[in-house]
């Protein structure tokens, strides 16, 4: 039945609805849509019309930033973004796609063909199209952990180790979004954590380590969509082992195994069974390769290794996959390190300081043997770690890795607080300096450099530096020790104690400051581990921190160094993990702090007995805070997480040595590695990331390879 309305009633209605209309907002959403509609079809007109392609996308944009509530509309103005890159030539293309794919995942239709642009724009080009080169960044990390993974065959995934939780990880490179794949919980409750993840050649497993959280990675593989992992190797017998790669056929897991005893080899291991076969046992002990690769052949392996034991010069090489001969591919005075074997299997990619910077080079290779002479495709590519190659050609790599330099910064001798921000001290071999230790006469500074363009995680530094801190001046002392930490001087500055690793475990050694020499103090085996030390003003006693085995508590030790006499000051809670150490400038007083969120800072004689609790406070993530007192020994100086979210990291704190209110001194970084106080009680010296740290980054490079036959 129809109700007649009259005007004064229509009247009366419209004024209603206009009024609920300016309250909610809903009346003009009709009028926002037909306005967003009318500007999406004057963009398609300049497009399709006119071909004003530029002009068109400044109306789309308008579309997507004015109407993003009207979805439709939006997510086609994305699309039409996109097409219209593409017909410019432009790589913003893709990230219009992607961005629609991401936002807009609920208008189907549309993100189907988002989609289907983005893996055409995957494919290779066909050969008689020039394409030019091209670098484009595709993520930006949320922590400062290494990648340690690989992008899948197709380009669309990147598996990583998400370093919040230590769990296998993948992103959605076309998404923007990330799943976790195994679910091993918080830190606290486990130290696990998965490295080093590598794809099938079909894109549908994922094989990877994983540490146990006490002394041996094991090899897993997982399905993408996740699941229960399946295990191929438990090493159950200290072995240390590192995957590299897949066999084109999928059959295969090429890994890297250290043992208990130091032996070395190049491992194949079934990806059905586990079943492994030797391809190569080396007869000298080194580092693990950097990168290693399968031929697409799958008849070849490359790989790196030092030049000499524990050099920090490569060279790479060529074995059969059976084992049976053995070539050099690269074998030059200069550091080369491989960087995989691009899809077409005609030759390698590698990179080499042979010009003074670190350069991508790519040989040709056929048949196990190189052909004709390594192509510069390009300088400079300084600290990428590579991740691998897609099915289309595509590099993949990361940049921004961990870097430390030395800095020096001015305290109020009273006050404590930082009177200006900390300035670069040594600006030789930028990024891979660290430790500073001040003499206890003031005249010199310790620090530990390497001169290694490592690209996998962390480079270790190996030679220790004596700058003169009157004339500049400097004295280098290369070892060959894998990686070196933790200098203090003795208190007559002829000797500097150092940490130190080899194989198969690792010491405290004394370096003799004039000579070079090394004197071990303590060594111990694997599992065993050492940590902090420092030397009594005397340098009668050692005092050091131990752990024996996994799990035991690390333990507090002060051995006479005359008669070699050891007992224990203190033994940690097993679940707190390592403590970091400092001895008072009288040799009195050892303070001391534990690893994990709930921290403790505490002080005891040197001597033996109760520890006294200065402080008590909980942080929002585990952290080895280095502790440091003040050169009049009255107060520690310790770091603590910074809570302004403006400015992450850490601030710099103290603490009178007799207790009271801690104070904040002024200083914010990125990390403190360590802490050094000079004897004039003005100067602090420390290593750090420094000020400008970035989050590792993914980027990929496309179009970089000579035309096939181009040296031959």
């Amino acid at each position: 039945m129809r109700i007649p309305i009259n005007l004064r009633q229509a009247g009366v209605i419209l004024g209603a609805l206009l009024v609920v209309g300016l309250l909610t907002g809903q009346l003009a959403m009709p009028q926002n849509n037909d306005q967003a509609e009318l500007l999406f079809q004057s963009a398609m007109n300049k497009e399709l019309v006119s071909g004003e392609l530029e002009q068109a996308i400044d109306i789309y944009k308008k579309i997507v930033a004015s109407y993003s509530n009207n979805r439709p509309v939006a997510a086609k103005a994305l699309l039409q973004i996109g097409k219209c890159d593409e017909k410019l030539g432009k790589d913003e293309a893709r990230k219009a796609y992607e961005r629609l794919v991401r936002d807009y995942a609920d208008q189907n239709e549309v993100a189907a063909e988002a989609r289907a642009r983005l893996a055409a724009l995957r494919k290779p080009a066909s050969a008689s199209k020039e394409m030019a080169f091209a670098t484009r960044q595709v993520w930006t990390t949320p922590d400062m952990g290494n990648i340690e993974g690989a992008p899948s065959p197709d380009g669309r995934f990147l598996s990583f180790t998400d370093w919040e939780t230590g769990d296998l990880a993948i992103r959605d490179l076309e998404t923007g979004t990330n799943r976790r794949l195994t679910n091993k919980g918080p830190w606290e409750k486990s130290e696990e954590f998965a490295m080093f993840s590598r794809w099938s050649p079909d894109g549908k497993q994922i094989a990877y380590d994983w540490y146990d959280g006490k002394c041996c990675t094991d090899l897993h593989v997982i399905a993408r969509e996740g699941g229960t992992p399946r295990t191929l190797i438990d090493n159950k017998n200290d072995e240390w082992m590192q995957t590299y790669d897949w066999s084109p056929d999928g059959k295969q897991i090429l890994i890297f195994l250290e043992k208990k005893d130091g032996t070395r080899q190049i491992v194949l291991v079934s990806a059905m069974d586990g079943a492994t076969k030797v391809v190569k046992t080396f007869e000298r002990s080194g580092r693990l390769p950097q990168v290693m690769r399968f031929s697409r052949d799958k008849h070849y392996i490359a790989y790196d290794q030092p030049q000499e034991e524990n050099a920090a010069e490569h060279d790479i090489f060529l074995i059969s996959a059976d084992g049976s001969n053995e070539v050099p591919l690269v074998k030059h005075p200069a550091d080369d390190r491989l960087l995989g074997w691009p899809p077409d299997g005609e030759g390698i990619l590698f990179a080499s300081d042979r010009t003074g910077s670190l350069d991508l080079w790519f040989l040709p290779v056929s048949a196990g043997k190189a052909q004709g002479v390594p192509q510069l495709i390009r300088r400079g590519v300084e600290e990428i770690v590579p991740l691998g190659f897609t099915q289309n050609g595509s590099f993949y790599y990361a940049q921004g890795q961990w870097m430390l330099d030395v800095y020096v910064a001015k305290m109020g001798r009273e006050s404590g607080k930082i009177l200006a921000p900390p300035e670069k001290a040594i600006m030789r071999f930028e990024g891979a300096n660290s430790w500073p230790e001040y003499s206890p006469d003031g005249k010199y500074l310790a620090y530990l450099t390497t001169r290694s363009r490592a690209f996998q995680a962390a480079v270790h530094p190996n030679i220790v530096c004596i700058r003169s801190l009157e004339t500049g001046k400097e004295r280098e002392f290369s070892t060959k020790f894998k990686r070196l930490a933790g200098p203090r001087w003795s208190p007559d500055g002829q000797f500097v104690y150092l940490a130190t690793w080899d194989y198969p475990g690792m010491g405290i050694y004394r370096l003799n400051a004039q000579t070079g020499e090394f004197t071990p103090i303590v060594r111990t085996e694997s599992p065993a581990w050492l940590q902090a030390h420092e030397v009594s003003p005397d340098e009668n006693i050692f005092i050091y921190e131990r752990r024996d085995k996994p799990k035991d508590p690390f333990r507090i030790l002060s051995r006479d160094l005359t008669t070699g006499e050891e007992k224990q000051l203190y033994a940690g809670d097993p679940e707190s993990g390592s403590l970091s150490i400092s001895l008072s400038p009288d040799g009195r007083w050892l303070a001391f702090i534990n690893m994990d969120k709930k921290k403790i800072l505490q002080v005891m004689p040197v001597s033996g007995g109760e520890p006294k609790e200065l402080l008590r406070f909980e942080e929002n993530r585990s952290f080895f805070g280095w502790i440091e007192w003040t050169a009049d020994g009255k107060y520690i100086l310790f770091p603590r997480v910074n809570p302004a979210k403006d400015n992450p990291g850490f601030a710099l704190w103290r603490i009178a040595a007799d207790g009271g209110e801690p104070q904040e001194l002024n200083l914010v970084m990125p990390n403190f590695e360590n802490l050094s106080v000079h004897p004039d009680g003005e100067h602090l010296a420390l290593s750090s990331p420094g000020f400008t740290l970035k989050s590792p980054a993914v980027w990929v490079m496309e179009n970089f390879l000579p035309p096939a036959g181009s040296s031959k």
